[in-house]
Order: structure tokens, then C-alpha cells, then sequence
């Protein structure tokens, strides 16, 4: 990743050493000169668990990647979040560009570390939702969106979205169940 690559502070040109900070466990480049620290830590993203029925009929709205990484995988709909945005608006708009829907933000799923090029980590928040306007159709980096089973789903591109849709069917089978 590109940061590996970094060897110079970009505030003030320093140059950069590995180090730990503060007893933490995890390396941040750190400026010899003005102390800079370029930390790392995941980027957020959101995922849209869009269902659609009822029981046995329940379905999930999948899209398919049209980009690397993982392209032709099927993915959970969603991205990285802007920096004026909470998750909530965030799902919002990626449904919004990536298949031209509106939807409605449901209940919290669960949050799921994943990498997505290389050593770039990612948080990932996953939440219920359903359409409430427009019909799904791919745009932007996806080219085909398709209705699953949610008991049948494809192979999913990222782990992240693996565990999401498994959190996803445990919390409706408890919620079946009583739970």
C-alpha cells in the first residue's frame, strides 16, 4: 500500500520512521522533525442489507462489481463514507449512485473489519434496509444488481460482507424464533 511506500513527512518533508506511539500495538510513521504522526487506522464503510419479503420469500438485493478489486464478484451494496456524512446518510447516497433507489435505513446489523486492497483496513457497518423509491438498476462501479434468496446467496466479493449477511440471518432467525 501506498503508505508503506511513504518515506518523507508531508507536512514538512521529515523524514518518516516507524514507530509505535503511546504503547500501542500497532506501527504509525512518525516525522523525525516535527513529530507528524500519519496514523493508521480502517477507513469506514457502509454496507445496505436491502431486503425485500417475507419467511422463505425474503430476498436481498446483491450488485455485481464492474471494478477491481474482486470485479464479477457479487457484493453488498455500499462504499466508503465522505467526510460530512454519517453512516446513515452514507447508505443512503451510495444506493442512490450505485443503482438509483431510495431506501429507508433500518436496524443496525454490525460492524466487521475487512481489508480491501493489499493492507488497507476497513470498518465496515452494515445496515437493514428497504427500497421505498425507484427500481433497482446498475450505475457507477457495478454492472448487474439481482434479487437472491437470502438463504442462497452467490459468492460475495469481500468478508466483510460474508459476515454481514451471516449476522443478518442469525438476527432474523431470533427474531422468528422469539429470541
Amino acid at each position: 500500500m501506498w503508505i508503506r511506500e511513504l518515506k518523507f513527512c508531508p507536512l514538512c518533508a521529515g523524514p518518516l520512521r516507524r514507530q509505535r506511539r503511546f504503547h500501542e500495538r500497532i506501527v504509525h510513521p512518525t516525522c523525525a522533525r516535527c513529530s507528524f504522526v500519519l496514523w493508521q487506522n480502517p477507513k469506514p464503510t457502509v454496507g445496505a442489507l436491502i431486503l425485500r419479503g417475507r419467511g422463505e420469500r425474503r430476498e436481498i438485493l446483491l450488485s455485481r462489481r464492474a471494478v477491481d478489486p474482486h470485479r464479477g464478484l457479487w457484493d453488498v451494496p455500499g462504499g466508503f463514507m465522505d467526510l460530512d456524512e454519517t453512516p446513515e446518510q452514507t447508505v443512503v447516497r451510495e444506493c442512490r449512485e450505485e443503482m438509483g433507489i431510495e431506501v429507508r435505513v433500518g436496524a443496525f446489523v454490525g460492524a466487521f473489519l475487512d481489508e480491501y486492497q493489499g493492507d488497507e483496513r476497513t470498518l465496515n457497518l452494515h445496515y437493514r434496509c428497504e427500497v421505498v423509491a425507484g427500481e433497482p438498476r446498475p450505475s457507477s462501479d457495478i454492472d448487474l444488481v439481482r434479487w437472491f434468496p437470502l438463504r442462497r446467496v452467490p459468492r460475495i466479493a469481500f468478508q466483510n460482507g460474508i459476515e454481514a449477511v451471516r449476522a443478518l440471518r442469525c438476527q432474523l432467525e431470533s427474531r422468528r424464533r422469539g429470541v
